[in-house]
């Protein structure tokens, strides 16, 4: 089971650090939510312009973006609550933090951000974080899937795939030109069905593995 160390004194340095970071993902995650939104009005503007949009563009590009920043304040305003309402725990951790990616990683101002010209913007110093969030968000929702509700790997072969995971992600990271890239926006765009397809399979035995627990492991209280 995945517990905090047994010394109270460990413990407690643990969750200040856990806190610590929490806090400083947040404030980010609202960072770029709310500079990206701008840039995100005249991208909109845009495409409503090309496309021939029956309301006045800016205004279509000022609607659609302010659902997008209401969706990645909604995710930060989730993962505070889970953070600061449920017991201070691992598992409740990585669910928290998991919701707090989503608000940055998964977010078209964070797309936006990345695609201004990174040799004349300030955000190319955020680049990397942003892709981290992003890799976060991608990647934490399968351990949640075999890990809830106790923090336990099973079935065993849960924690082979998990790996894998992780180690296709941070290689996509490493490297944009990968196929199949879900990090990077481009590589995302051109083949976003493919990776739709990936994704699938492998929620696929996240989910298997829920069931398996709920049949084979799981108390009366977890289920």
């Amino acid at each position: 089971m995945w517990l905090l160390p047994q010394s109270q004194k460990a413990a407690a340095m643990v969750k200040w650090i856990v806190r610590a970071l929490f806090v400083i993902i947040l404030a980010f995650s609202i960072v770029v939510i709310i500079a990206g939104a701008s840039s995100r009005v005249a991208e909109l503007t845009g495409e409503c312009l090309h496309q021939g949009a029956t309301l006045p563009a800016l205004t279509c590009g000022r609607i659609a973006t302010g659902l997008e920043v209401a969706a990645g304040l909604a995710s930060c305003a989730f993962a505070v609550f889970i953070f600061a309402r449920l017991p201070n725990t691992p598992m409740i951790w990585l669910i928290a933090f998991f919701f707090l990616s989503l608000s940055t990683g998964q977010t078209n101002m964070a797309d936006t951000l990345l695609n201004l010209d990174i040799h004349k913007s300030l955000w190319a110093t955020f680049r990397l974080p942003i892709l981290v969030l992003r890799v976060a968000s991608t990647s934490l929702y399968l351990p949640i899937m075999y890990l809830a509700p106790n923090g336990r790997f099973v079935p065993r072969w849960t924690r082979v795939i998990c790996a894998a995971v992780f180690i296709v992600h941070i290689y996509w990271l490493l490297f944009p030109d990968a196929p199949f890239n879900g990090v990077y926006g481009a590589v995302r765009q051109d083949m976003s069905e493919l990776i739709f397809l990936l994704s699938l399979a492998w929620s696929a035995t996240g989910i298997y593995a829920m069931l398996y627990r709920f049949r084979h492991s799981a108390s009366t209280i977890e289920r």
